[in-house]
């Protein structure tokens, strides 16, 4: 299993392609491999063959002479890309940079746990890349043999791995959780916040004081957002959503139909 993941930088500002260094420094699972201060140069890079290709590119948008999305737009011809973070003081090129499928878009300054989840979103989409389109033996992975992304539920004196994947809801009372995922369900002892901790917010939403659910199970939803479908293969499974969180759970739809 690989131990860490490699980026590099991509910053015209010295003070601030520093500081991002040094926050990314306090993650053991990141290894710098090189820092840019213009988007050519680090194009140069990308493109060298022979170089250690990195696993994350994080990206400022505005730069002398090329900017950042003029870098994303050049790298679709490299014959694979890293995941792109960006991190930028203008709001206005959020929308135009999820045309290119970056993981994150970070308005500085930087705030450390916005930071952490925007890597762990790549990360989990590495570990996606991995697991979706397997290296033929004897070949060196792209990105390094990567298990799925998982968390462990205890049921009885046993602990289950649960993979993001194959989760399609969790339901709740008090500290009785039922699990149910792909081809099982379980029951544990746990709460649906602390579930909720263990989940990539990307992929999942609680959207009842009972329920936590798996957007990419989604089939369909109320024009009230009273309640939405989630359907694995042949089986469907409805699911109220609590007043409280019909606002989020459609904002949250909007801006996934924005992105796309």
């Amino acid at each position: 299993m690989k131990t860490f993941f490699t980026y590099i930088v991509v910053e015209d500002v010295p003070l601030q392609r520093a500081n991002l260094i040094y926050m990314l420094s306090s993650r053991l699972d990141l290894k710098l491999l090189e820092e840019f201060d213009t988007a050519r140069g680090a194009y140069n890079y990308l493109s060298q063959e022979g170089v250690e290709f990195p696993d994350l590119l994080f990206l400022d948008i505005e730069m002398p002479e090329v900017n950042g999305l003029h870098l994303l737009e050049a790298t679709k011809k490299l014959a694979r890309q890293p995941r792109v973070i960006i991190t930028s003081a203008h709001e206005e090129y959020a929308i135009p940079s999820y045309d290119y499928d970056v993981s994150g878009y970070l308005l500085k300054p930087l705030e450390v746990e916005k930071l952490n989840k925007a890597i762990d979103k790549a990360i989990h989409e590495l570990q996606q890349n991995t697991d979706n389109h397997p290296e033929s033996e004897g070949s060196p992975p792209a990105f390094g043999s990567i298990e799925p992304a998982s968390f462990l539920i205890q049921v009885g004196d046993r602990m289950i791995k649960i993979y993001f994947e194959e989760l399609i809801y969790c339901e709740g009372a008090n500290n009785n959780i039922k699990v149910v995922t792909n081809n099982q369900t379980y029951e544990t002892r746990r709460t649906l916040k602390n579930i909720l901790e263990d989940l990539p917010e990307s992929q999942f939403m609680r959207v009842h004081d009972s329920f936590i659910v798996n957007l990419r199970y989604l089939k369909s939803y109320t024009k009230r957002m009273t309640s939405v479908e989630l359907c694995s293969d042949q089986t469907c499974y409805p699911i109220s959503v609590g007043r409280k969180y019909r606002s989020m759970l459609k904002e949250r739809l909007e801006d996934s139909e924005v992105s796309k």
